[in-house]
């Protein structure tokens, strides 16, 4: 059980509920020992 994955999509319209949301799961994997790979910010896409 070494080699174990999760990848988590989240949407929002909010761009910072979603960085919140991003941020509290990634401190929350770590704190449980977890090795984050790849994190990146979120994308802005403005639909007018």
């Amino acid at each position: 059980m070494d080699n174990q994955n999760i990848r988590i999509r989240l949407k929002a319209y909010d761009h910072r509920v979603l960085d919140t949301s991003t941020k509290e799961i990634v401190n929350t994997a770590k704190r449980m020992g977890a090795q984050v790979l790849r994190w990146r910010e979120t994308e802005m896409n403005r639909f007018a």
